[in-house]
C-alpha cells in the first residue's frame, strides 16, 4: 500500500478560536504526543504578514520562534500561507515569498501549503516556483471545491500541474457540506489532469468530515488532514485523534492514537470548553445552506442574538450567497428584533442582603479554583455561575444563569446535571430543554435588550448588550445583593468585540446611582475596582 501521510494542523486551523496564542506548555505536550502517533508532519501554523493588531507567534512562525520549539526529530514542519497574502502585497508573488522565506536548508520549516481560491490560482504560479527554487515542498490548497462544477476544477487542476512545481495537490472542503460521493467525484475530476498526490482537508460542520477523509483515502488521496478534538475554524475539522483509530482499523498505517489521547482528554478538551468549537445545529445549517462559518463562529462567540435571530440571520446570509465572510454582512444579516420579555419569577429577596459573587469563564478560575472555593467558604455569598463548564463543586453554586438562547443550545445536554436552579428568561429556553433543568428547576426572570440603559425591575431587567454578564448583574440587584463580586472576568484582547461590550456595561452600570457596588476579586482587565480573593476579610 502506497505511505498515507496524516498532515496534523491543530495549532494552524485551532488559532482560529485564540489569535493563535498558545501556551508553551500546550505546545510541548502536543508536539511530544504527536511525534509518537506515527504523523510524520506538523502544519504548524500560518506564515502572514505583519498585522495591525496582536496575534500569537503561530500566527507568523517565524524561522527563529521555531528553532525555540521543542520539536521532535522525527516531525517535519510545515506553515501555511493565505493566497490573498502572495497576491495583494507589493510586487509578484514571488517578491513576497522572498519577503516572508529564506532558503529551506536555513528554515526549520520543509514544506509551504498555500490556500487559494479558483480564482486566485493564477496570480500564486510565481509564488510557488520560487518557493520550489528555494528548496521547500509545496502544497497547495484549493479551497470551497464544493461550489465549482466540474470543468472550472480540471482547467484548475491542468494549470497547476504544468507548474511542475506543486508537491501535493488538496482539495478543501471549506464549508463543511460535501458527502463521500462529491469527494468521490472530485477525485475523479482532480485525476483528469494530475497525477501526484492528492490531499484533503475536510471541516464537519454537518458531521462528515471522517467519513468524507476516509472516503478521499478510498479514492487514493495519499495526504489527509486532522486536528486534535477538531479544533478548527467554524465547527472545526475531523478529529486527529478519531482518524488514525478508523485508519488503523482499516488497515491504513500503523498509527498509535493512543498516545494523543491525554492530549485530547486534558490540554486540548479544556480549550473546547472555553471555545466550544463542534458541529452544532448552526453550523449545521451554515454547512446545507452553503455559508461561510465564520458567521456561525463570531454569533456564537458574541451570543448577542436570540435562536430565532440567529435562524433568520442564516437564511438572510443564505439568500445572500454568504459563501466568504465579511463582518459587514454579518451586521445586516443581524438587523433584526429587539428582545422584550416580562419574566414570572420574582427575584425580591434572593440574596437576603448579602453579597453574590458572579462566577465568569476567565482561565484563571480553572488554574486556581481550590482558591475561590475557599473564598466561598469564608465570605459566604450567594454564587451565580454563568457557564456549566466550571470547574468548581456544584455544591458551592446557588445558581447558574444564561439569557442567550444560541449559548443555551451548546450547554442544553449538560442542564440535567446542574444540581442548582438556572436564572434564565423563559422566552429565551424551549420548552423541551426546560424540562431538562436539574434539581430547582427554571427561574424565569425577564429581559429586554434596550441600547445605553440598566434597569433592575422584580421580574424583569432591561440591559445594553444580551451578555449573561450584564443580566447576572441585573438580576444581582433585583436580588437585593449587599455587594457584587466578580471572578473570572480576566478580560479579552484589546479590540475585541466583547471586550468592548463588556467595558460599555461595566460603564453605564457604574454609571447608575442606585447600582449595587461592583468589584473583581480575581485578576480582570476590565475598568472595574478590582481587590484579592487572597486579602483577608474586612
Amino acid at each position: 500500500m502506497t505511505d498515507i501521510n496524516v498532515l496534523d494542523c491543530t495549532l494552524r486551523d485551532g488559532g482560529y478560536y485564540n489569535d493563535w496564542d498558545f501556551l508553551p506548555d500546550l505546545v510541548e505536550n502536543y508536539l511530544t504526543a504527536i511525534s509518537k502517533t506515527g504523523v510524520h508532519t506538523v502544519e504548524i501554523g500560518f506564515r502572514f504578514p505583519p498585522q495591525d493588531k496582536f496575534l500569537g507567534a503561530f500566527a507568523y512562525c517565524t524561522d527563529d520562534y521555531l528553532r525555540k520549539l521543542p520539536i521532535p526529530k522525527s516531525l517535519e514542519i510545515a506553515v501555511m500561507v493565505n493566497a490573498k497574502d502572495l497576491v495583494s502585497g507589493p510586487g509578484t508573488s514571488a517578491d513576497v515569498v522572498d519577503r516572508m522565506f529564506q532558503t529551506a536548508k536555513k528554515s526549520p520549516v520543509s514544506l509551504v501549503r498555500i490556500a487559494a481560491h479558483v480564482r486566485e490560482i493564477d496570480d500564486c504560479r510565481e509564488g510557488v516556483l520560487r518557493l520550489k527554487e528555494l528548496g521547500y515542498k509545496v502544497g497547495f490548497n484549493i479551497m470551497q471545491v464544493a461550489t465549482h462544477e466540474p470543468a472550472v476544477l480540471e482547467e484548475a487542476t491542468r494549470k497547476i500541474s504544468a507548474w511542475d512545481s506543486v508537491d501535493v495537490l488538496y482539495f478543501a472542503d471549506s464549508l463543511g457540506n460535501m458527502d463521500s460521493n462529491q469527494v468521490t467525484d472530485i477525485m475523479g475530476c482532480f485525476r483528469k489532469h494530475w497525477q501526484g498526490p492528492i490531499g484533503m482537508h475536510a471541516h464537519d460542520n454537518m458531521g462528515n468530515a471522517l467519513s468524507n477523509s476516509m472516503a478521499a483515502l478510498d479514492n487514493g488521496a495519499t495526504w489527509i488532514d486532522g486536528t486534535v478534538c477538531g479544533m478548527g475554524r467554524g465547527a472545526g475539522n475531523v478529529r486527529t485523534e478519531f482518524l488514525l483509530v478508523e485508519m488503523r482499523r482499516r488497515g491504513y498505517g500503523d498509527f498509535h492514537a493512543d498516545a494523543i489521547f491525554p492530549l485530547a482528554l486534558n490540554d486540548i478538551e479544556n480549550l473546547r470548553q472555553t471555545y466550544q468549537w463542534g458541529s452544532n445545529l448552526f453550523y449545521f445549517l451554515s454547512g446545507a445552506y452553503g455559508i461561510h462559518p465564520t458567521y456561525v463562529q463570531e454569533m456564537l462567540k458574541t451570543g448577542d442574538q436570540n435562536t430565532s435571530d440567529a435562524i433568520s440571520a442564516l437564511d438572510h446570509l443564505h439568500q445572500d450567497d454568504a459563501r466568504s465572510y465579511s463582518h459587514d454582512r454579518l451586521r445586516q444579516a443581524l438587523k433584526l428584533g429587539t428582545i422584550d420579555y416580562e419574566g414570572t419569577w420574582d427575584a425580591t429577596g434572593w440574596a437576603d442582603g448579602r453579597d453574590i459573587l458572579i462566577l465568569g469563564s476567565g482561565p484563571w478560575i480553572k488554574n486556581h479554583f481550590q482558591a475561590v472555593e475557599d473564598f466561598i467558604d469564608r465570605v459566604k455569598p450567594r454564587v451565580i455561575c454563568l457557564n456549566t463548564s466550571t470547574p468548581l463543586s456544584h455544591d458551592k453554586i446557588d445558581a447558574f444563569a444564561a439569557c442567550q438562547a444560541i449559548r443555551v443550545a451548546t450547554e442544553s445536554a449538560h442542564y440535567g446535571s446542574l444540581g442548582a436552579p438556572l436564572i434564565a428568561p423563559a422566552a429565551e429556553i424551549g420548552t423541551e430543554t426546560q424540562a431538562t433543568i436539574g434539581e430547582g428547576g427554571l427561574l424565569d426572570y425577564g429581559v429586554c435588550v434596550t441600547p445605553n440603559t440598566f434597569d433592575f425591575a422584580a421580574t424583569a431587567c432591561k440591559i445594553p448588550h444580551q451578555l449573561v454578564a450584564a443580566y447576572a448583574l441585573a438580576f444581582s440587584n433585583a436580588a437585593g445583593a449587599k455587594r457584587i463580586l466578580l471572578a473570572g472576568f480576566d478580560g479579552y484582547e484589546p479590540g475585541n468585540p466583547l471586550q468592548e461590550k463588556m467595558e460599555e456595561v461595566f460603564h453605564i452600570y457604574q454609571q447608575l446611582a442606585n447600582s449595587v457596588p461592583i468589584v473583581a476579586v480575581t485578576p480582570t482587565t476590565n475598568s472595574i475596582p478590582q481587590m484579592s480573593l487572597f486579602a483577608p476579610i474586612d
